[in-house]
């Protein structure tokens, strides 16, 4: 299962930077054809709105306000782990289960993760990041992305890697946390429509999904940190039994990992 990433970054001025990565994955390109080895993980470019206020001395320039705008094919924020995805950050070896996707134990038995991580998709991105007071820090992540696709009986994770949408309905989302270089704590949501322009069932209706998760990082130092991060999946499901044209899919699950630094070199 090799996972390798191999990414460029141009800064072309102070408040515009352009970041291009890809990934060599497990995929192969016999899986249902809609995968390939080679995949782009992101293709962005980034607005640093916070320099740009500061050098127009719209705030002092000793601000810790941070705010930039991103657009284009990113890893879109939802949850802890999604900032530490690059194989090079995380320091498991393999990723949790509820954001694994395919080098799972038990996958028959556990069936699909509640969202596959790195999960990539194509919109914009605004995230902004200030202090409260002390060196307690509030950020926000506010996104439009593509979303999830599927056939409108359930989601496929494999067709929601393709970078243009099958539909006309976009997924929102964000995520938000407060915290010090001690505890930060964090909480994720994201809605949209996974299935076609044309609908399904007998009314043509439209099958959506929501995503939500919480989670708590504690650091002392370099010395111990632990992660804990809870996320549920509730997507519809198109039955067609007489009395129930549609039910609902949960997938839900946690996870907990820590790091404890033994000795230097």
């Amino acid at each position: 299962f090799p996972d390798a990433w191999l990414g460029v970054n141009w800064q072309p001025s102070g408040a515009i930077s352009i970041k291009a990565v890809a990934c060599v994955t497990c995929h192969n390109e016999a899986d249902e054809g809609n995968l390939s080895r080679f995949e782009l993980v992101q293709a962005s470019i980034r607005l640093d709105l916070a320099s740009i206020l500061k050098s127009n001395g719209v705030c002092p320039a000793n601000s810790r306000l941070e705010a930039s705008l991103e657009a284009g094919r990113f890893v879109v924020p939802f949850g802890a782990f999604a900032s530490q995805v690059n194989p090079g950050v995380y320091r498991t070896v393999s990723r949790p289960l509820i954001f694994n996707m395919g080098q799972r134990v038990f996958a028959d038995n556990l069936g699909d993760p509640v969202l596959p991580m790195p999960y990539s998709d194509e919109g914009a991105n605004f995230s902004t990041s200030f202090s409260l007071f002390d060196d307690m820090t509030f950020s926000s992540d506010t996104y439009v992305v593509n979303g999830l696709q599927g056939d409108g009986t359930s989601i496929n994770f494999d067709a929601s890697r393709d970078y243009m949408d099958n539909n006309r309905s976009p997924a929102i989302g964000g995520r938000w946390t407060v915290g010090n270089s001690l505890l930060k704590l964090g909480t994720s949501a994201m809605t949209g429509r996974y299935n076609g322009p044309g609908g399904i069932g007998p009314n043509a209706s439209g099958t959506g999904y929501s995503i939500f998760g919480a989670d708590a990082t504690f650091r002392y130092e370099d010395l111990f940190r632990v992660q804990a991060e809870y996320a549920q999946r509730n997507s519809d499901s198109f039955i067609g039994a007489p009395g129930q044209m549609f039910g609902t899919d949960r997938v839900r699950g946690g996870y907990v990992e820590s790091e404890l630094w033994l000795l230097d070199d």
